[in-house]
């Protein structure tokens, strides 16, 4: 049996991938062979699992994945649930006060196990991201619920809720919910489109660094953590990494973090980077 080295913990978009939203064979065939010497390979993404599935269809070996931030994360192939965080509905009411303050509106995810649909309400977003909405209801397996309120029993949950807007709309959210005990917020550009920016928003245990700190925890398998990400969403993951890689990509603001910059995803940047964190670790 293969000695366990540690993990790699590693984020999608703009990462691993660019706008093929396929990863590469070539950093496939690099993640199997740092897994066959012992790596545990833990993808972490604010993808659904259906949108994540369609990046990962190369992918041939066993690896941990967390989807919605952390709010699900899975074992594959079999898609084994390891650890799951959902939202209660009972903050609705406080995102739809906020979002009253502008022409936009959320979207509130099912889950994984009802096909990755979102409940929303078309009436309420403005023309540019009602068509920003209308592309990403195509990343469905299921169709889409248009409802006209949100009104859900209490006892259902969800795995995230999504705010759309500009970067001035979303800041003044983001502001307005980082300190609230019932949620985890995050502010990112959106990887989809120039312009548009999202709240995400999830339970408080589902961030990219509890997901990574929880997996560790329940499988038992300690050793060294080299993560790498590129947007506002992975620092909680980078944080807990012995050697942090920022993508060139990442907001200014990221690369004081880095331990290793990497080139850009379209160069297939994670190999170098992985290579260089690989050298440091065992010099």
């Amino acid at each position: 049996m293969t000695e366990h080295c540690g993990w790699l913990a590693l984020d999608i978009d703009g990462t691993l991938t660019d706008q093929t939203h396929i990863v590469p064979e070539e950093v496939v065939i690099y993640l199997k062979e740092l897994h066959a010497k012992g790596w545990e390979v833990f993808i972490i993404t604010g993808r659904t699992l259906s949108f994540a599935r369609l990046a990962l269809e190369l992918f041939d070996f066993s690896f941990y994945l967390a989807v919605q931030n952390g709010a699900d994360v899975l074992y594959t192939p079999n898609q084994e649930l390891v650890i799951r965080h959902y939202l209660s509905p009972n903050i609705i009411p406080t995102l739809e006060a906020l979002c009253s303050e502008f022409a936009e509106d959320f979207l509130v995810y099912a889950g994984w196990e009802k096909g990755d649909f979102c409940y929303y309400r078309p009436h309420l977003f403005s023309q540019k991201i009602q068509a920003h909405v209308d592309m990403m209801k195509q990343l469905s397996l299921e169709p889409w619920q248009a409802v006209k309120s949100f009104s859900f029993a209490d006892h259902l949950r969800f795995p995230l809720i999504k705010c759309l807007g500009t970067k001035k709309e979303m800041t003044l959210i983001y502001e307005s919910l980082k300190d609230d005990k019932r949620l985890s917020i995050t502010l990112i550009r959106d990887p989809l489109a120039e312009g548009v920016y999202l709240n995400l928003i999830t339970h408080p245990e589902a961030t990219k660094g509890n997901a990574l700190k929880n997996v560790i925890k329940q499988t038992g398998k300690i050793g060294k953590v080299i993560a790498a990400g590129d947007d506002l969403n992975d620092i909680s993951m980078l944080e807990r990494a012995d050697i942090k890689i920022v993508m060139h990509s990442a907001p200014l603001e990221m690369h004081d973090l880095a331990d290793i910059i990497a080139k850009p995803s379209y160069q297939y940047g994670i190999i170098e980077a992985l290579q260089k964190a690989l050298s440091e670790l065992h010099p």
